[in-house]
Formats: C-alpha cells, structure tokens, sequence
C-alpha cells in the first residue's frame, strides 16, 4: 500500500469512526476525530468554533432520536499534511423519545478538512450539507409483496 493509499484509507476510516461513535451515543470518541479547534457549519446555524461546542451541537441532535448513518462515496484530496475529503451519507431515523414522530430518512454528505496529527488524520473544519429528506412510512406489504410507502403526514 502507497503513502498516499494509506492516508485514503484512514481518513476514510476517520468518517467510519464520526458514524460509529455519533450511531454508538460515544461522546468522548469524538475526541479522537476532531481537533481541539475544530470549526464547524450546519445548515440553518452559525459557525461552530472548538470541539466541545461542536460535540455537544451533534449530542443535542442526536439525542433526541434513533440514528443510523450509512456512508459511501468517499473522497479525498491529499497535500501533504492537509487534505479535502467528502463522503456521502444516508441516514436512517426516528424519533426515539417521541414514539408519534415518523422514521426519516435524509440524504447528505459531509466535507471536511483534515490536517495529519501525531494521532493520526484529525478533521479541523466539518461541515455537513442535507440535499434531500426523505420522510416516509412503510406501512404493510401491497399485493406484490413489496412494501407500500406512505408520504409523511397521510394515515
């Protein structure tokens, strides 16, 4: 494997480890993909400057659900020390306190950029990006036996 094969793979990974620990309620894992000085924007919120603010942002709007996310499409532009990457996202959700709100799914990506620590590729900007939310029910099977979708909002 090249150098440059490898730095894919761990920042490929470094996305993996965000999704696991986001998936896993792993708070203190966080610790180990962003930097402390981590800056981060949302859609619909003002920048998030260091890692404490930016966990308890992703902690707030996790924890009021059930989340899954599944990545894919991976990307990385790599410069010695720095790189660009982007991955893409599904994810899968309910709202886990409040058992009357329908699953969601939203698809997405994230982009960021990362600079090589002694630890390892750690993100210090990351930005997440939502293109299209899919709110849907799949109630019962149709007479194919395939699941019937319900928009969001029709019994």
């Amino acid at each position: 494997m090249t150098d440059d094969e490898h730095d894919r793979a761990e920042i490929y990974d470094l996305f993996n480890r965000y999704a696991d620990a986001v998936a896993g309620r792993e708070w203190t894992l966080l610790d180990e993909v962003f930097t402390e000085d981590v800056t981060s924007k949302w859609p619909g919120s003002q920048e998030i400057e260091g890692r404490a603010a930016l966990v308890r942002r992703i902690r707030d709007a996790i924890e009021r659900t059930c989340e899954t996310h599944v990545l894919g499409n991976y990307t990385a532009t790599i410069d010695g020390d720095v790189a660009e990457a982007s991955v893409r996202v599904r994810v899968h959700g309910i709202g886990g306190r409040d058992p009357s709100r329908l699953p969601r799914k939203i698809l997405g990506f994230f982009r960021a950029r990362l600079v090589r620590t002694r630890k390892g590729w750690r993100f210090r900007h990351f930005g997440a990006a939502r293109y299209a939310k899919l709110d849907a029910l799949v109630s019962g099977l149709g007479s194919n036996g395939r699941g019937v979708t319900v928009p969001a909002g029709i019994s």
